[in-house]
């Protein structure tokens, strides 16, 4: 089973640091760091696609459905 990237950077990260040495011996950012970061920019952007974040879900409450649809009616009319 692949391990998501956001999970797999963060464990990454957690076993060797934020900051590592670079090939030169000199002190240098973990790349996992960003790649953890865009993941979780990522899983942010598709949340708020997928209306599950609790600003999207409030703003897809408000969203009225057509009158002229047959099938909405009966809903409402429930």
């Amino acid at each position: 089973m692949n391990t998501p990237r956001w999970t797999a950077a963060e464990a990454k990260v957690q076993e060797l640091g934020a900051v590592v040495k670079s090939p030169q011996g000199f002190p240098a950012a973990n790349p996992y760091v960003a790649i953890g970061q865009q993941a979780q920019r990522q899983m942010r952007q598709w949340a708020g696609e997928l209306k599950l974040t609790p600003k999207t879900k409030k703003a897809a409450r408000k969203v009225e459905p057509e009158d002229g649809d047959p099938v909405l009616r009966l809903l409402k009319a429930r």
